[in-house]
């Protein structure tokens, strides 16, 4: 008989295992590594799947969507398919709350949704648990880890409760080390130099072309066109939105 998530939680020997198995996340390199690692996650907490997703809120565009799936390929390319991380109600709701939920408690406002939780019970996906991860203060990168389970009653309010440590802190090493691969391979894609780290952190920080010219030794014209280059490796129109990928991909992160 397969254990309750309560009770699963409350085993020192479990815990031990769950933190040996955390530890390991921040060693890996490839996401398929740390796939790996969620997938024995999951069955560690009696689950059929995982997915942890990591984005940039408000971005329409879905550019900054990240993804680590230990769940079912079918139902990984049916959701790219329809495009459901468009209204995914999940991903909704982690975007506005920060406390664990069950997905059966979440609203479905529009057929779409509707659609989209009936095809995840097809899937196997009859008991949904939510856990929202938001990062530190004036960043926007957040992510959310879903744990699904067949049984329909797997996730509920009162089994949740106890797991919400333990939960947490899958989401928080994932979130993390998604943030550290982007930096790293920000920093190694784009070649980004320590003087330039230096002038776009300037910039976040408010300092104009003028000042920051006196601290270069530069002309502020020189600055100018310095950061006109900045924006074009990194995409963006403006040293301000250049500035803000840099801190919100934590590239000023020692």
């Amino acid at each position: 008989m397969r254990r309750s998530l309560a009770t699963t939680v409350s085993d020192s020997a479990f815990i031990r295992e769950l933190g040996d198995a955390i530890n390991q996340i921040p060693r890996q390199t490839h996401a398929a590594e740390v796939t790996a690692i969620v997938r024995e996650v999951a069955r560690m907490l009696g689950c059929n799947g995982a997915v942890f997703a990591s984005f940039t809120q408000g971005d329409e565009d879905f550019e900054s969507y990240r993804y680590i799936v230990a769940c079912a390929a079918s139902w990984c390319n049916l959701y790219l398919e329809q495009r459901w991380f468009a209204i995914d109600p999940f991903l909704i709701y982690a975007q506005h709350h920060t406390e664990p939920a069950v997905g059966d408690e979440i609203s479905l406002r529009t057929e779409g949704q509707r659609q989209f939780r009936l095809r995840a019970r097809e899937t196997g996906f009859n008991s949904i648990a939510i856990v929202p991860c938001h990062t530190a203060a004036g960043r926007s990168r957040m992510g959310v880890l879903y744990l699904t389970s067949e049984d329909p009653d797997y996730f509920t309010r009162q089994t949740i409760a106890p797991a919400k440590m333990c939960l947490r802190s899958i989401a928080a090493e994932l979130l993390e080390w998604w943030s550290q691969k982007i930096r790293r391979d920000l920093l190694h894609n784009l070649s980004i130099r320590e003087d330039e780290l230096k002038l776009l952190r300037l910039a976040h920080q408010g300092f104009g072309s003028k000042e920051i010219a006196r601290l270069f030794d530069a002309r502020p014209a020189t600055i100018d066109q310095r950061f006109a280059r900045l924006s074009l490796r990194l995409n963006v129109p403006t040293r301000a939105m250049a500035a803000k990928l840099a801190y919100e991909s934590g590239l000023f992160d020692e």
